[in-house]
This record gives structure tokens, sequence and C-alpha cells, in this order.
């Protein structure tokens, strides 16, 4: 289940020929998100969401190649807006620079969003129009 204004990926995750795919699972203290099997046990999270229980296996980071990444908004050169807590900017800078970062929207992408030193841009977008590779 997604955040409002976050498209839900509920379906992706039940393809067959999509590949293995794991969840990120939001923290009760700290800042740091950790990855969980997609198949893990899951909890509602406090906003609602479903996410992995918090002793669920877990995900190494170097094992992550593809990234789905939700946003309220994204621009055309991958600067993101989220909601503002910077789970997704601390996950993605622990990242491999070759990581497949695709920021996935069902919102707006605008013609230019500020962009903070530590903002990583996406690699793609993904929206109700297709599938875009940024350069």
């Amino acid at each position: 289940d997604a955040l409002p204004g976050e498209p839900d990926l509920t379906e992706l995750l039940a393809r067959p020929d999509a590949g293995p795919f794991a969840l990120t699972r939001t923290p009760e203290a700290g800042w740091d998100l950790t990855v969980h099997p997609a198949d893990a046990p899951r909890e509602r999270h406090e906003f609602g969401y479903s996410q992995p229980v918090a002793d669920a296996d877990t995900v190494p980071d170097a094992d992550i190649a593809v990234v789905l990444v939700p946003g309220l908004a994204f621009d055309w050169s991958g600067t993101r807006l989220g909601h503002g807590a910077g789970y997704y900017d601390r996950f993605l800078a622990r990242l491999a620079p070759d990581v497949v970062r695709i920021g996935v929207t069902d919102g707006f992408i605008v013609a230019g969003l500020p962009r903070d030193a530590h903002d990583l841009p996406m690699t793609h977008l993904a929206s109700e129009i297709g599938v875009v590779e940024l350069g």
C-alpha cells in the first residue's frame, strides 16, 4: 500500500515475470530504511501502508541493482519531491553509484524542482505515460 499521492505498486509485486522484489521498512526510530524480501511477513505502519516486520530477513545493499523510488513529483532532470523526511535520500546515498533509480509517480513531472547537494537524481522516470531514461 502506498502513501496518499504515491502510486500503488502492489500489482507489480504479484507479477511472476517481474523478477525478485524487495520492500523497504521505515524504522520506529532513526532514519535508515531497511530492505527485506517482498515475501517477508508484513505489518501495518502507523501511516497506513504495509511494510515488512522488523525481524524479517534483510537484503544487503550490495545486492540491489534497481530501486523504484516513489515521489509526489519529479522534474525532467530527475529531482524528486518526497514527503520531506529524507528516508529515501539516505537510502539512495548508501547504494552503489550504478544502481538504476526509477522515480515512480502518478502525480507530476514538472520543468524544475529545487535540488539540494545531497539529492541524488533519478536515472529514469515512470508514470502513466511510460518509462523515460534521463540523460
